[in-house]
């Protein structure tokens, strides 16, 4: 017997980009410029009806020592979406909340640019060359 569709015609994804796949193009691109130094890495788990993604940078030759940049989470749908960015003495900032890609981008330019995060590359690039 010959199961029918009963789906559907289901929606592409091609014109939707998730947090995550954001999150992994900047982990690749600070292990590009930093010419795999240091690395990028993107984790996920789950926490209750929310996904959690995590940017970190880490530095192979300390060890793997793993600075977390920048907390999401989300439900199953993208947006509105919560970050908090993690200061370089360790204290997490309180989750704020982007309703749009846009307005996601635009702050996570603001926290990979940021003088406190520079601060925490420049350390880790320092650190690292001489071991």
């Amino acid at each position: 017997m010959n199961a029918h569709n009963l789906w559907g015609t289901l929606p592409g994804t091609d014109e939707i980009k998730p947090p995550a796949a954001i999150l992994r193009e900047q982990a690749t691109r600070l292990s590009d410029l930093t010419n795999h130094v240091l690395e990028g890495r993107v984790r996920t788990i789950r926490e209750g009806e929310h996904i959690v993604n995590f940017l970190d940078i880490v530095a192979p030759a300390l060890q793997g020592y793993t600075f977390t940049v920048l907390e999401i989470k989300h439900g199953i749908e993208f947006y509105p979406l919560w970050y908090k960015s993690i200061t370089a003495n360790g204290s997490p900032a309180s989750y704020q909340e982007c309703q749009t890609e846009e307005a996601f981008l635009a702050n996570l330019k603001a926290i990979l640019s940021s003088h406190e995060i520079r601060k925490v590359i420049t350390s880790l690039l320092a650190q690292s060359k001489v071991q």
